[in-house]
């Protein structure tokens, strides 16, 4: 899908930004040091996860579709304060972290909401997991698609203009979100919110 590519693609130029603002190529960082932060960074992201689906999965079922979209938001806005540790390195931790929590919060409320729009889209509600696992399968192939793009982009724009990762993330991450909101417009649910309901 277009916004499975675009997202990977985004993804890919993100994380090189992280592993520079860690200092990884950095002949006075420590491996220790990175890997410190980088464990810190992670259970942030562990623990938003944690606490996310306590909070909210009970909405996931019945807002499938803002869920999301939300989880969309959630991931671009991510991706932005990673990039934004290229230009602040000593706020890597705590720009990661953030980072970490949205990645995390949007990967929860992206899969549990696609339960519900795969439920919405299933024949007679009997094909479920064969649709999952097509489902899954399209994704790897548009990651792959979007690493490919990301190092793309790498190799031919960013190495040789370095301050042009920004706008081209952001770019990407308007791809991202248009495609999947027309992906979400095509979806009929089959479930009743509650605003519907009343």
């Amino acid at each position: 899908t277009v916004h499975g590519t675009m997202g990977s693609a985004a993804g890919t130029l993100s994380i090189q930004a992280l592993l520079v603002s860690a200092g990884v190529g950095a002949v006075e960082a420590t491996p220790a040091a990175a890997a410190l932060n980088w464990c810190l960074k992670d259970g942030a992201g562990q623990l938003a996860t944690i606490a996310s689906a306590y909070a909210v999965s009970h909405q996931f079922d019945t807002h499938p579709k803002q869920w999301r979209l939300a989880a969309g938001w959630l991931e671009n806005g991510a991706r932005l304060l990673e990039m934004c540790t290229l230009v602040a390195p000593l706020l890597f931790l705590p720009l990661a972290s953030a980072s970490a929590v949205g990645k995390a919060v949007a990967c929860l409320a992206a899969s549990a909401s696609k339960a519900a729009l795969h439920l919405s889209l299933s024949k007679e509600k009997t094909n479920v997991a064969d649709m999952t696992a097509k489902a899954g399968a399209q994704a790897v192939v548009a990651q792959l698609l979007g690493t490919s793009l990301g190092l793309f982009l790498t190799v031919s724009v960013i190495l040789p203009r370095p301050e042009l990762a920004p706008a081209i993330v952001l770019a990407l991450g308007a791809v991202h979100m248009g495609a999947l909101v027309q992906a979400l417009r095509s979806v009929t649910l089959t479930v009743v919110d509650a605003t519907k309901a009343d």
